[in-house]
């Protein structure tokens, strides 16, 4: 049997701790609730982005339903996506693993967020894990070919437009050729080129005067 975490834990800002512990609950493969009292242990392990382990927490009488806590200090020192792996084991058993559970941690750069992207674009993809992945992949293809920002630069409002537009075409993109998915629940952030309308956003061209 399948093991899947679930929880409303989604999507945080970077250095953000919830207050609170979080709740995660389990379910088998086809959404059935799972029964995880029958193992008397538990470990779950945060993954960072770079898949380094940044935090432990284990525990025995956990109910059917494991509350994690993520007390201050904060876990996140860089933005992208995290996964928490639990395991359940009784004394003298193997351990078994859930699937990883997925989420995601934005930093505040001046980029489109998700929440901005849900605001702007309303048939937005609904998994937040996906949605971040293809706004990292329009903000880095925009901001390769835009002029390079200063260190004290604010982003401007037509790199953000143009991260929309790009992030809207790989989309398009992926749908409509869904045999070259691959990745993080069958899905894969396609390099799409940029197009020219895009590329005018980034690189405006300048008027001349006319001479009469």
């Amino acid at each position: 049997m399948a093991l899947i975490a679930e929880s409303a834990l989604s999507t945080i800002w970077i250095d953000d701790v919830p207050e609170s512990p979080v709740r995660f609950e389990f379910t088998d493969e086809y959404g059935n609730p799972a029964n995880i009292n029958e193992w008397d242990h538990f470990r779950a392990r945060l993954y960072s982005p770079a898949l380094l382990a940044v935090r432990t927490v284990t525990g025995s009488n956990h109910g059917n339903h494991i509350d994690l806590p993520f007390a201050a200090p904060s876990f996140a020192e860089e933005s992208g996506i995290y996964s928490i792996v639990f395991q359940f084991w009784n004394d003298e058993d193997e351990p078994v693993s859930a699937a990883p559970f997925q989420f995601v941690v934005e930093e505040r750069d001046g980029w489109l967020s998700i929440y901005d992207a849900r605001a702007l674009w309303a048939d937005a993809p609904t998994d937040d894990v996906y949605l971040f992945q293809l706004l990292e992949s329009a903000k880095t293809q925009c901001a390769t070919y835009a002029p390079t920002l200063g260190l004290e630069d604010s982003v401007p409002v037509n790199y953000r437009q143009a991260q929309l537009m790009q992030v809207r075409a790989v989309y398009m993109s992926f749908i409509s050729n869904q045999n070259d998915s691959v990745g993080v629940d069958g899905y894969q952030v396609r390099t799409f080129p940029l197009d020219w309308n895009i590329k005018a956003l980034l690189r405006p061209k300048s008027g001349r005067p006319v001479m009469s």
